[in-house]
């Protein structure tokens, strides 16, 4: 009943901030306001719910005690009925909607593609509309059997195809060719380092190797070589070369530097959505604008009917938007053990699926905060594929 009463009457979201929270508490309980408090674990603010009437009537008093409040939404049959009269644009809008409502079923509204991993989905709808279907055309004109057996016959790229409708959403399900050569050479002209480091282990599947273990190499140096002297197979008008591909595992110890650094003083803003100020409304691709709209809106999804039939609707709603900053202070051991947790965090991103081998971290403590330096060694995979021809 407090339910039914609330939405007719009609209820204003407000928020106080951590600064002004215990006055407004107090202020609601000096003024007999029974009004649940929710508080904010984020910003140390409350959230509470009042009439708007009611919020008028002490909005001086709050004025005139210093206490900022703000009003983040407004509800309620009243507030919906007086937007209406305040805007007849909303009522064009419904009258509109009616009206599109009925011929929404007729068409095809969406194109959802699956299946696909080479072929992008702007290619498959664009072979969609060649067979006549796209957003727009009517589900009538489009025969499902017909299209999916034209779609795999005239594409050489697909080799299963499935056209489906459901609803006013047309979806092709597709299996691509594979088009891969069981005797294709898979490896590389040459493989050289991705990263600096020291070679701790090599194995040459084809080719010739470049370097030793223990052998220093940096970023883009020469591993394997799949250019060899001998004969066979010219590669080029060079005699005594043969190109017989590279391919193989070379294992490098890495040594690198991480670094991170905690404040014991840092600010955050934080953005509270405020009132709606606006509505944007697409249909058919042409926009009804009612109120203000603004950049930084908030998308809204297409409309569905039933949960099945989708409407050729979208609608884009602004608000008006509150920044709240904060100051967060910690100690130095609150900061100590958060440069630790980061530290080794860094440490466990930089190694990757490298093996470990040692690691050395030093704190260092000044009056803006603490930081930390690790030294790391690891051992990983630094091979990197490249062709030349």
């Amino acid at each position: 009943m407090f339910g039914v009463i609330g939405f007719l009457e009609g209820r204003a979201e407000i928020f106080a901030d951590s600064e002004n929270r215990e006055r407004f508490i107090s202020f609601l309980i000096e003024n007999d306001i029974g009004a649940k408090v929710r508080y904010c674990g984020e910003n140390g603010g409350v959230y509470t719910e009042i009439s708007p009437l009611l919020l008028k009537k002490i909005a001086p008093a709050l004025d005139k005690s210093g206490i900022i409040v703000y009003i983040i939404n407004i509800y309620g049959l009243k507030h919906i009925l007086n937007n209406i009269i305040r805007r007849p644009g909303i009522v064009l809008a419904s009258v509109l909607f009616a009206a599109i409502l009925w011929v929404s079923t007729l068409f095809v509204w969406r194109v959802e593609i699956s299946g696909n991993e080479q072929l992008t989905k702007g290619y498959l709808k664009e072979t969609l509309l060649t067979y006549g279907v796209g957003e727009g055309v009517k589900l009538s004109d489009i025969d499902e059997r017909e299209i999916s057996a034209q779609i795999v016959s005239l594409c050489p790229e697909i080799a299963w195809a499935a056209l489906n409708l459901r609803g006013t959403t047309v979806t092709l399900e597709i299996r691509e060719t594979n088009f891969a050569d069981e005797d294709e050479e898979l490896t590389s002209d040459i493989l050289v380092a991705e990263k600096s480091g020291i070679i701790r282990e090599i194995e040459v599947y084809s080719g010739k190797a470049a370097v030793e273990v223990g052998t220093v190499v940096k970023a883009g140096d020469l591993l394997i070589s799949g250019f060899i002297s001998g004969n066979g197979l010219q590669y080029s008008e060079t005699p005594g070369i043969r190109y017989e591909g590279a391919s193989g595992r070379v294992r490098a110890e890495i040594s690198e530097t991480a670094e991170v650094f905690v404040p014991f003083e840092s600010e955050s803003v934080t953005e509270l959505r405020g009132k709606a100020s606006g509505i944007s409304i697409s249909v058919f691709g042409s926009n009804i604008s009612i109120g203000k709209t603004q950049d930084g809106s908030e998308e809204g999804r297409r409309l569905s009917f039933f949960g099945e039939i989708e409407l050729p609707v979208t609608y884009r709603v602004s608000y008006d938007a509150e920044t709240v900053t904060e100051t967060r202070t910690v100690s130095e051991d609150e900061a100590s053990l958060e440069a630790e947790r980061l530290i080794y965090g860094k440490i466990i991103e930089t190694c990757g699926d490298g093996e470990l081998t040692s690691v050395s971290v030093r704190y260092e403590t000044t009056e803006e905060g603490i930081g930390a330096a690790a030294e790391i060694t690891y051992i990983t995979e630094i091979a990197l594929g490249k062709n030349i021809k």
